[in-house]
């Protein structure tokens, strides 16, 4: 709150309003080296540090005294009405002097209370403005570094360290109406050797969220045959606990994954992606705020899943059963065995961001020998200013009947904002994938590639030219460019 200023009301009409930079002010008047405020504070609350009983027995220890001493003077009744007086101080506290009198000064403890109070007032009033602003003009963001998640979110539902109060992982408002939430994007490309000129569309989404109360949410993709859907509970704002086809904690993904260098969708691979295009999954997912604080913060996430199944084509051709990597909406559970894994990732600053990553299951079939897939991730993200780096890695061991195969992918991004509200964008990105490292395959890629983002509002348009510099005989459509729209609301 460097540049935020609340007033505070003058005590009498002929003096007039005095303004307070929050900024500048101790939320601890009473901390070591201010000598002054520390007597100030023992003087205005002395008696505050005594026990309640104190301050109930206290009149009427004095009213019985006085009682004894009327009665000695053989005033009777002066003795009963005091004594009287002391039985009902002690029955009504809310009149003693243990209780907070309408008119008594403000103590320093309770000026602090309010001073903290008004300052994240002031925080969510500036968030909100901050978001009505990228709203209205735009961020410069783009689809590749922002999850679908966040689409139409509101900061005004977030506590002051970021997290949505409604704990659900796309940020749909606590009591409000229902949300819908649109995606879609027209491509005009150029892939030589697969397509030399096209129209396309590669995201169809639309997302129905809801929040009537505050320890639930829904959400669901409106399709016959959904990829995503959950319903997410969260008793309070370090737990969030999820349930359905629940996205996969697993690396930036933000929806897709960038391993390669290039948004790595099936309509783009040669053969089967890396990963698939939504990565979601059946399944409960547990979500914990660790550390949750302004400069900090640390989260731990645990998943269990359906997994991967079998499907896949051995590029050898030696496994008659191989794993399957695409997109789990096509594919049904074939075993028993759930798949596990969880994910550590933390802020700080809200400039450097770490991950930690890990990924288990089985994959073949019931009937046949238990093989799995075990994946160790890691990504860092760091925000300067305009400035934003990314960068991830990942390996895979993949058991067959024949023995293991490795598989592998990495990624590396700059992106620069720049212009008017920061409504350009310059990326540069790069990385490699392995799909299976017993053969080098059309399926291998080396890319580089440089994409300009335009944002003025919800359109955002784009040109991105990319070339897989990995020479593989056979392969084809290793230069690609492509003139992008995207409408999001």
């Amino acid at each position: 709150m460097d540049n935020t200023e609340t007033q505070a009301q003058a005590p009498s009409p002929a003096q007039e309003e005095e303004t307070i930079d929050l900024s500048s002010l101790d939320e601890s008047v009473t901390s070591t080296g201010a000598p002054a405020a520390k007597e100030l504070y023992a003087e205005l609350t002395w008696g505050e540090n005594l026990p309640n009983w104190v301050w109930l027995l206290l009149p009427l220890f004095v009213l019985g005294m006085l009682g004894l001493h009327l009665r000695r003077k053989r005033s009777r009744a002066w003795a009963w009405a005091a004594l009287a007086c002391g039985v009902c101080s002690l029955l009504n506290p809310a009149q003693s002097f243990a209780q907070a009198s309408t008119d008594r000064p403000v103590t320093i403890k309770e000026y602090n209370q309010l001073l903290r109070y008004t300052k994240s007032l002031a925080e969510k009033v500036k968030k909100l403005e901050s978001s009505a602003s990228s709203s209205s003009g735009g961020s410069g963001a783009t689809e590749e570094t922002v999850d679908l998640s966040q689409m139409g979110s509101s900061d005004g539902a977030s506590s002051s360290s970021g997290k949505s109060r409604s704990g659900s992982p796309h940020g749909a408002p606590i009591g409000g109406a229902p949300q819908f939430k649109v995606y879609f994007d027209f491509n005009m490309l150029s892939r030589p050797g697969v397509n030399d000129f096209t129209f396309d569309n590669f995201h169809s989404f639309l997302m129905f969220e809801s929040s009537p109360v505050p320890e639930w949410s829904f959400s669901f993709e409106v399709n016959p045959t959904p990829r995503y859907y959950e319903a997410s509970y969260h008793p309070s704002t370090r737990w969030e606990v999820r349930a359905g086809k629940v996205w996969i904690p697993f690396d930036d993904l933000a929806p897709h994954n960038i391993f390669g260098g290039r948004v790595n969708v099936s309509r783009l691979a040669l053969g089967e992606a890396f990963l698939p295009d939504l990565w979601t999954d059946l399944g409960v997912a547990g979500k914990y705020r660790i550390v949750d604080s302004k400069s900090f913060t640390l989260d731990a996430h645990l998943y269990v899943l359906n997994g991967f199944a079998s499907g896949g084509s051995d590029p050898l051709g030696v496994d008659t059963d191989y794993p399957s990597f695409s997109d789990r909406a096509l594919v049904p559970d074939n075993n028993t065995n759930k798949a596990f894994g969880g994910r550590v990732a933390m802020k700080a600053f809200q400039k450097f961001g770490l991950g930690l990553s890990y990924y288990h299951g089985r994959w073949s079939d019931e009937d046949d020998v238990a093989w799995g897939v075990r994946m160790i991730g890691t990504d860092t993200q760091v925000r300067l200013g305009s400035t934003e780096l990314r960068a991830g890695l990942v390996t895979m061991t993949a058991e067959l009947a024949s023995g293991e195969f490795y598989r592998g992918g990495s990624y590396v991004e700059l992106g620069q904002k720049f212009g008017k509200r920061d409504q350009w964008k310059v990326l540069l990105r790069g990385g490699t994938v392995q799909p299976d490292d017993r053969v080098i395959s059309v399926t291998d890629q080396r890319i580089v590639g440089a994409t300009l983002l335009y944002q003025p509002g919800f359109i955002q348009y784009s040109i991105e030219h990319s070339r897989d510099i990995q020479d593989v005989p056979g392969k084809v459509g290793q230069s690609f460019t492509n003139a992008r729209v995207v409408v999001a609301l």
